[in-house]
């Protein structure tokens, strides 16, 4: 009674009292469910964080991506760049095999003889293109230059002389023929001795010499060793005169008509004598024996004696 009657005399206090105690159960009524909403919700966020950094880091160390690149060694100077290697390229001619004479070695002159040249600077660069006389000569077998034979599907029929029938190269053969219709046109009458000569032929006629003559030094100074005259190229041939038969292969021929009109007549056409008086090779002066140097396989053949001619007229 005299706490009811003590609470009665306090109003005021009482009434602030249940005015606490009722706030303070709805404040509580609405705090404890959102408090525990709230601790899962930082559980789930803490549990979700855990969950994505360990799967980062396991990522980072399996990333398929990292693993797959090259590593960089740590020593630089370890670094060797593979060398760059071209496509080898094979020649389809690997059989091929190219031979050279000696004649195609050897600087050519013109046709026209070295004195026609005008000034001394144009004469004095010819001379430095002919090899010397030592050097050519050299090349020579008593006197003579190594020639192959020609090859048989270049020759053409040239008639009869005798009881022999005689070729030349094609290209002498049609030569030969119009200087032989023009001088026959200027009352001179040409005739073909002895054209193309084969390596056997030669080797007879050469060892009838040396019968005669009693070495083969002396045979070859009327004669050519075989494998040495310019016969075999097809090129050159002896010439006669048809008015005067007893003259042929004899040194009287320089007195004919024809050899006066061959030493006039045979450069238009594309001849020249092969061995002049006292010419340098040391083969005795044969007036009948011309070659044909007018085409360009022609002169390459015989540049070597073309060469010693220069000297020959100096």
């Amino acid at each position: 009674m005299k706490i009811i009657k003590s609470l009665l005399s306090n109003f005021q206090i009482l009434n602030f009292f249940l005015a606490s105690v009722i706030l303070g159960g709805i404040f509580g009524w609405w705090y404890i469910p959102q408090s525990s909403k709230s601790s899962i919700k930082d559980k789930e966020l803490t549990s979700s964080v855990k969950s994505t950094l360990e799967n980062s880091s396991t990522t980072e160390n399996k990333s398929p991506e990292i693993s797959s690149l090259p590593t960089q060694p740590n020593n630089q100077s370890q670094i060797t760049e593979s060398p760059i290697i071209p496509p080898v390229i094979e020649s389809q001619n690997t059989t091929e095999t190219f031979k050279i004479s000696p004649v195609d070695q050897v600087p050519k002159i013109e046709n026209n003889p070295p004195e026609t040249f005008t000034n001394q600077s144009s004469a004095t660069t010819a001379q430095s293109q002919i090899p010397s006389i030592n050097s050519l000569l050299s090349n020579t077998y008593f006197g003579h230059f190594p020639f192959q034979e020609a090859r048989q599907q270049s020759l053409v029929n040239m008639g009869n002389y005798y009881n022999r029938t005689e070729f030349l190269h094609e290209d002498a053969g049609d030569a030969f023929k119009r200087m032989k219709t023009d001088a026959k046109a200027q009352g001179v009458q040409l005739v073909l001795i002895s054209g193309f000569r084969s390596i056997p032929d030669q080797t007879k006629l050469f060892q009838k010499q040396i019968q005669k003559r009693g070495s083969k030094e002396a045979a070859s100074k009327l004669s050519a060793p075989p494998g040495h005259s310019e016969h075999h190229t097809g090129y050159a041939l002896d010439i006669g005169d048809g008015k005067q038969p007893s003259l042929d292969l004899k040194f009287q021929f320089e007195s004919s008509q024809a050899y006066s009109w061959l030493t006039n007549n045979a450069h238009k056409y594309g001849f020249e004598l092969s061995f002049p008086k006292d010419n340098i090779q040391g083969v005795s002066f044969e007036p009948w024996h011309w070659r044909y140097v007018g085409s360009n396989q022609a002169n390459s053949i015989f540049a070597m004696p073309r060469n010693l001619l220069y000297f020959n007229k100096k």
